[in-house]
């Protein structure tokens, strides 16, 4: 997940299956039992995290969290949920969003995401940070937690659409001074 490799290209790489061999450790061949394997460290380190969280809940240690909506390349919709505790920080993981996502909805997936790991917004989670966007806004009142709200994301994004659209324009206005030559 983090390379964003396909389960396909991690069953089916020579070069991966290779540096599995030498270090000791055999990759199945299919893809079925090598989503298999991943799936299961995956639960292996979710029960850590766990232990991990609850472990902390009992020494009162609060903890933060930030999360962002992402766009795939093939138009599906993700958000990404990160936690922060004790100088160190973990991904509880991408969360797929079925359709427009309200501050309503962003509630009911934080809050889901949480409780996966035995955690609750409301008396685990010091501080939310997230995007500045409107409905980012209006999840802050909503989730009744301290939410930080970072303009850096949507000052890059305006800086980005005055640049690409200045270099449509230079582009388009270079293409019609060239035809009329």
């Amino acid at each position: 997940a983090k390379d964003d490799i396909a389960i396909k290209t991690i069953a089916k790489s020579q070069i991966i299956r290779e540096g599995f061999s030498a270090n000791g450790y055999s990759l199945p061949k299919s893809r079925a039992s090598t989503h298999k394997l991943i799936y299961a460290y995956y639960e292996t380190k979710k029960i850590c995290l766990i232990e991990k969280f609850n472990e902390m809940k009992l020494r009162n240690v609060r903890l933060s969290i930030s999360f962002d909506e992402w766009t795939s390349f093939k138009n599906k919709k993700l958000m990404n949920v990160m936690i922060y505790y004790e100088n160190e920080y973990g991904n509880l993981g991408l969360v797929k969003i079925e359709g427009k996502c309200s501050a309503e909805r962003i509630v009911e997936i934080i809050e889901k995401c949480l409780f996966e790991f035995d955690l609750n917004i409301s008396t685990d989670i010091v501080c939310t940070t997230t995007d500045g966007a409107g409905v980012m806004e209006k999840y802050a009142r909503l989730s009744g937690i301290n939410s930080q709200l970072y303009y850096n994301h949507t000052l890059h994004s305006a800086v980005v659409k005055v640049l690409f659209k200045s270099t449509i324009k230079d582009n388009i206005n270079d293409n019609i001074n060239a035809s009329n030559d």
